[in-house]
């Protein structure tokens, strides 16, 4: 039988690697609230120095209105700061819980949860797509001609997934079958 990828397969696999990466407990005390400093975090002073002073430049230069920065290491925050405007028609100051509209950010998101998960040895890189989407185990190739659908020679893996080289159409460019199919 022909699997038929398709934006409900999608969904479904971006929505389990979310429930995947929201199986750690999560505590409200978790966030971190304060600074312990720089060498309890395990970085220089004059690091940190440089590193608050290069974003401070970066709003003063006015290449961004504002900006929130933090940067921690196993869990200790050495610098956790805000500087600029969170909004420029009112001029309300940036603080460290402005709120941000963010566009395009599945990907950045979900490699993140895909890289926890990674880390807590839950998949490897070599493994096929369909260990964990069932529903991927029997795609089909469009023939190089492109007059018809071929069997694959292997299973996509998740390295590929990741790196997106699996193979994919997305529908935004091309007149072949699999991008006019993602289209319809």
């Amino acid at each position: 039988m022909t699997s038929r990828i398709t934006s409900t397969s999608i969904k479904h696999l971006i929505g389990a690697v979310v429930m995947m990466s929201l199986a750690a407990p999560l505590h409200a005390d978790s966030w971190p609230h304060e600074e312990v400093g720089a060498e309890a975090a395990g970085f220089t002073d004059e690091g940190i120095e440089r590193l608050d002073a290069a974003m401070r430049e970066i709003v003063a230069n006015q290449d961004v209105a504002g900006m929130v920065w933090m940067l921690g290491k196993d869990g200790q925050i050495a610098t956790f700061e805000a500087a600029g405007l969170a909004r420029v028609n009112d001029q309300a100051p940036m603080t460290k819980d402005s709120l941000f509209r963010i566009y395009s950010m599945s990907k950045p998101v979900t490699g993140v949860a895909m890289m926890m998960l990674w880390e807590q040895g839950l998949w490897d890189f070599d493994d096929p797509i369909s260990k964990f989407v069932p529903e991927f185990a029997n795609l089909k190739v469009l023939s190089s001609d492109g007059t018809e659908l071929d069997d694959l020679t292997r299973q996509p893996t998740m390295r590929e997934l990741m790196s997106n080289t699996a193979g994919f159409a997305y529908g935004l460019f091309g007149d072949d079958p699999a991008n006019r199919a993602f289209r319809d």
